[in-house]
């Protein structure tokens, strides 16, 4: 009886864990699709694979099958994120290439736009060129030694540089 008893604790603690980290990732999930990263589509069916397998979990035969199957849902909660921050972060390099394309054109059209030259600047900084952005910025300030900003920034990633190669 006991034993039952503490099984049965261990189970319901399960299904506790299981179902806060599956509404956890289902809170994201429905965020992602209110910001529009995901498809409707995609949510439902992200929903539907999380109900059913909770579904799953409550009418398994063996309490050890509804154990596997409220880890395999726990990890996926816990997995989840990692996985969007690493395609989060491909979409922003992707971004940051896509900036850099623009400001380039921008630059070529009208090589007299130093808000373009500043601009592309940023994004090469943003996206890990350093060396680019400054060779950009050493020829903005001396077009235009009057902009403190683009000074201070060419200051800043000056010092980055050195402090990266010593």
């Amino acid at each position: 009886m006991v034993l039952l008893y503490g099984k049965a604790m261990v189970l319901v603690s399960l299904f506790a864990l299981a179902g806060i980290l599956a509404g956890l990732l289902l809170h994201r999930i429905i965020s992602s699709y209110l910001e529009g990263a995901i498809s409707g589509t995609v949510c439902l069916a992200i929903v539907g694979v999380y109900a059913g397998a909770i579904i799953l979990a409550i009418t398994a035969p063996t309490m050890q099958t509804a154990v596997v199957i409220l880890i395999l849902i726990a990890l996926t909660a816990i997995l989840t994120p990692l996985v969007k921050i690493k395609l989060a972060s491909k979409d922003l390099k992707s971004l940051h290439d896509e900036n850099i394309c623009r400001y380039r054109e921008l630059v070529e059209s009208n090589p007299e736009n130093l808000a373009a030259h500043s601009m592309l600047a940023k994004e090469l900084y943003s996206s890990g060129r350093i060396d680019e952005a400054i060779g950009i910025l050493e020829g903005l300030v001396e077009r235009n030694p009057s902009d403190y900003g683009d000074a201070r920034f060419l200051h800043k990633l000056t010092r980055e540089r050195d402090e990266r190669n010593s």
